[in-house]
């Protein structure tokens, strides 16, 4: 494929350039691509494209524009904007009106044809590498740093996307999704790929497998952690079978499967898996196991002791972060690193260094006082956190805590019993409320609470909720910030306005520090 591309270069010095864009002819950009009358598709087979667009405003002269329908917006109600922007070549499921110079191909499922245009103008960059896929309701993130930081720690390159964004070399880029769209995929294995980096670890979303953005990569491995019910509402899934059946699709594609064999869906993940089956388990069978594990007490030695096993092998671990699910979170991890070849004395090292930004970060103390960041943002991640602050045994737990905005509003009702179960006090705020009223979330939330132990404040303003937290914080106590994690914005009338719990917190705590001294 790679010698039907003409690839355009900038030369930057003598020794290296760097490439502007690629051209590629109509005949192999639709290769493999169902569409419905094949006609024009042999007529205009020698056009030449340089990009695909997916939004009418990007849209120019040589690009193809691809109506996809989407959950609010329908890409085909655009077609027009995007010919007036100079499109010509048009990618739709659905009968569109446009001039007669217009080329228009019509496929059964644009999302699809997305997929396989975009893996085919990049030259599926996947199938010259190592793709690792990581999925789960939770703890996705955390496995997938974990993953790359024992690879890197061992001399094995390794890209990285995922919420928190696109890492591969000194290179770092934010996206928009957990899993980008199927042509800033591609786009980004094919940057990685050409850095001379072919070991890639991607967090695979429920989303992003419904809507076909994976369809077109080459999984070498794929793990699964952990489902519960979760992002089951109007605009994501309409049910727990369909959020169930979209997660299983990744190990119908993977070579090699990495199961969790103690979570409740194991053996409908298993019944699917197409290629070679690995399992790990901290309680039944494993190929991969992790035994006699003993955590510390109290908040200044957080962290598990554990012995990994996996046949005659047998190497006693530490784990610095606290928590049952971030053990599980390591022994997958682990495991892909011992499928890849890395010694487990070297994954011993690399394990006591490994981080995932948002979960259970650490943060500051204020006099005696200990705060913690993490994404917990649903009822078991939330149930998890707080279970594992509490098994600590704090004076008091103190949540700072909201509930998104144009989701499924169930979640309000989840992480509102966990906080009036397991805080002392919970400070209810905003998180991503988008169009929605934020005050009227946190008033949901707290009836929710109104007959449980929690002390409940309404504080609509994150930064002053977690200043209020601090100053209510004694000695002994851990502060707990839920929610937002990595992010550094919250989502409001779809825009993103800057925030960061991370430095809020910072800042909050000298201001607190300022007025004690006063």
């Amino acid at each position: 494929m790679l010698n039907a591309i003409k690839v355009m270069y900038n030369e930057v010095d003598s020794n290296e350039s760097e490439v502007l864009s690629y051209i590629m002819r109509i005949l192999e950009l639709l290769d493999g691509i169902d569409l419905i009358d094949d006609e024009l598709y042999k007529e205009t087979a020698d056009m030449e494209i340089e990009e695909l667009v997916y939004d009418s405003r990007k849209a120019g002269i040589q690009k193809v524009f691809v109506a996809l329908t989407g959950l609010d917006v329908d890409g085909h109600d655009f077609v027009m904007n995007a010919y007036e922007k100079g499109a010509r070549v048009f990618v739709v499921e659905k009968n569109v009106d446009l001039p007669d110079d217009a080329v228009v191909f019509v496929v059964k499922n644009s999302r699809k044809a997305l997929s396989r245009m975009s893996a085919n103008f990049y030259s599926h960059p996947s199938k010259n590498m190592t793709i690792i896929g990581v999925t789960g309701t939770k703890g996705k993130t955390t496995v997938s740093h974990y993953i790359r930081d024992i690879l890197e720690s061992n001399g094995n390159p390794c890209g990285l996307i995922g919420t928190v964004g696109v890492f591969y070399g000194n290179v770092m880029e934010d996206t928009a999704n957990t899993t980008p769209e199927s042509y800033e995929l591609q786009r980004i294995l094919r940057d990685i790929y050409n850095q001379g980096i072919d070991t890639v670890v991607m967090e695979v979303s429920s989303g992003g497998l419904m809507m076909h953005r994976v369809d077109d990569i080459h999984f070498k491995y794929g793990v699964f952690l952990n489902l519960t019910p979760d992002h089951i509402g109007e605009k994501e899934h309409p049910n727990f079978e369909h959020y169930r059946d979209s997660k299983a699709k990744l190990f119908q594609m993977a070579e090699i499967s990495i199961i969790n064999n103690d979570d409740e869906y194991a053996d409908f993940m298993k019944s699917v898996t197409v290629g070679e089956l690995k399992t790990f388990s901290l309680k039944t069978e494993g190929f991969y196991r992790g035994l006699n594990a003993c955590e510390g007490n109290t908040l200044e030695t957080m962290g598990t002791q554990f012995d990994f096993v996996h046949g005659k092998l047998s190497m006693p671990m530490f784990l610095p972060q606290p928590g049952l699910y971030n053990l599980y979170n390591a022994l997958a991890a682990i495991s892909v690193a011992v499928e890849m070849g890395v010694e487990l004395g070297n994954v011993k090292k690399a394990l006591l260094e490994v981080k995932a930004s948002g979960r259970f970060q650490i943060m500051n103390n204020l006099d005696g006082v200990i705060g913690i960041l993490d994404y917990a943002h649903n009822r078991v991640a939330l149930l998890n956190l707080l279970r594992t602050v509490r098994s600590y045994n704090p004076q008091k737990i103190i949540l700072v805590v909201g509930s998104v905005g144009n989701r499924t509003k169930e979640r309000r009702r989840e992480l509102a019993e966990v906080a009036a179960e397991y805080c002392d006090i919970t400070i209810l705020t905003e998180d991503n409320q988008d169009r929605e009223d934020p005050l009227q979330i946190t008033k949901e939330m707290a009836e929710y609470m109104k007959d449980g132990a929690s002390e409940v404040y309404i504080e609509v303003d994150r930064r002053k909720a977690v200043l209020l937290a601090l100053t209510l914080a004694q000695r002994g106590d851990a502060i707990v910030l839920a929610g937002k994690g990595h992010e550094t914005y919250n989502l409001v009338c779809g825009k993103k306005v800057p925030y960061s719990d991370e430095k809020t917190y910072i800042e909050m705590v000298e201001v607190v520090r300022r007025n004690r001294e006063s």
